[in-house]
């Protein structure tokens, strides 16, 4: 379900100039493939592997392009390679930060690879067991978040590599944000709790648990 939603997203982007190139008719997705080769220059895989998401840089000189368990990062103008990127599985999301300067590459290996956009050379990895469920850049471009549901949200310091923390819940994390200005990071789970947190130095701020509003539902009927 996940890739049909993400192919039908990569249709409709195209679909202004691709439906009416092809008399209207939703093109399969090895046109698809084709058109992206035939127009920007870009190549597809060798291999079969299937298109999962692509996208430019905030300054729209460079692109990334996943196919499988590799990811292109190559210049717009031309579509010469850059670099590979590369994962034990298939990659689901890759992009740039707001500063240009890293790409994230999220794959169903359970991991969060981060690259130096100049050259794609390895910055450092995100481990989980299970599911991703969020994977994120701050707005100022110095960290990143995940959050899985194996049960734990991780905040990363881009310029080193390292963990800043682990948090934990009880069960799968599926919503996880930072603040506009970066400095602190919600992340909310099944187990019906939500945490704040210091981004810079991973401290749990506050948890909010779902039963103070059952509780205030009950008090007030």
């Amino acid at each position: 379900m996940k890739n049909s939603m993400k192919y039908m997203g990569l249709v409709a982007c195209l679909s202004f100039g691709a439906l009416q190139a092809r008399n209207s008719k939703i093109p399969s997705l090895t046109d698809f493939v084709s058109m992206v080769g035939s127009t920007t220059g870009l190549y597809g895989s060798s291999s079969g592997e299937v298109l999962e998401t692509m996208s430019f840089s905030p300054d729209s000189k460079k692109i990334l392009v996943a196919f499988g368990h590799f990811c292109k990062l190559l210049h717009a103008d031309s579509g010469k390679l850059i670099a590979h990127i590369a994962h034990k599985d298939d990659i689901e999301s890759a992009y740039f930060a707001a500063d240009q300067k890293t790409i994230l590459t999220e794959s169903r290996d359970y991991k969060v690879r981060l690259s130096n956009a100049d050259d794609g050379s390895n910055i450092g990895l995100i481990e989980h067991t299970d599911t991703i469920s969020v994977c994120m850049f701050s707005p100022d471009s110095s960290k990143v978040l995940t959050a899985s549901f194996d049960g734990t949200a991780k905040i990363f310091d881009v310029r080193t590599g390292l963990e800043i923390a682990t948090i934990t819940h009880e069960d799968q994390v599926t919503m996880a944000m930072f603040a506009p200005n970066s400095q602190l990071v919600i992340t909310g789970s099944v187990d019906g709790t939500v945490k704040i947190v210091d981004a810079t130095l991973g401290e749990v701020i506050a948890t909010v648990s779902d039963s103070l509003y059952l509780s205030n539902s009950l008090s007030s009927s």
